[in-house]
């Protein structure tokens, strides 16, 4: 549970880093 709840958080940081790259 916490290791997908992990992963989770670290896909949407990531997708969110590249959306504010590409801004």
């Amino acid at each position: 549970m916490l290791s997908s709840l992990h992963c989770l958080v670290e896909a949407m940081d990531q997708s969110r880093r590249q959306s504010q790259v590409k801004t």
